[in-house]
C-alpha cells in the first residue's frame, strides 16, 4: 500500500486486525534495540491514536518510527537521520 504520508526512509502497512498502533510500537522499539539503537522514547497515543518510537544509534544516527492507523490499515513510517550510514 502506498501510504503517501510525507517523507520517509521506509513505509509499509499491515492489516489492522489486530495490529493496533499500541501493539505494534513495542515491536519496533525492540527491533531498534536489537539493531544497536538506544530507544530514547516511545510516545503515544498522539491525538490521532498514533505512536512514535525515537532512538539514537552509533555515530549520531537517529531514527523515528511512527505507527498510525489509516483506514483499516496500520501504517509504519520509518525516518533515519542524515548521519546514518545507510540513510
Amino acid at each position: 500500500t502506498e501510504a503517501g504520508l510525507g517523507p520517509a526512509s521506509a513505509a509499509t502497512s499491515v492489516a489492522s486486525n489486530p495490529a493496533e498502533p499500541a501493539e505494534v510500537a513495542p515491536y519496533y522499539q525492540a527491533a531498534l534495540a536489537a539493531a544497536g539503537f538506544d530507544p530514547v522514547a516511545t510516545s503515544g497515543p498522539m491525538e490521532d491514536g498514533s505512536y512514535e518510537v525515537d532512538a539514537s544509534g552509533p555515530a549520531g544516527c537517529a531514527a523515528r518510527v511512527t505507527v498510525a492507523r489509516l483506514g483499516t490499515d496500520t501504517v509504519i513510517t520509518i525516518l533515519y537521520g542524515a548521519a546514518c550510514p545507510f540513510a
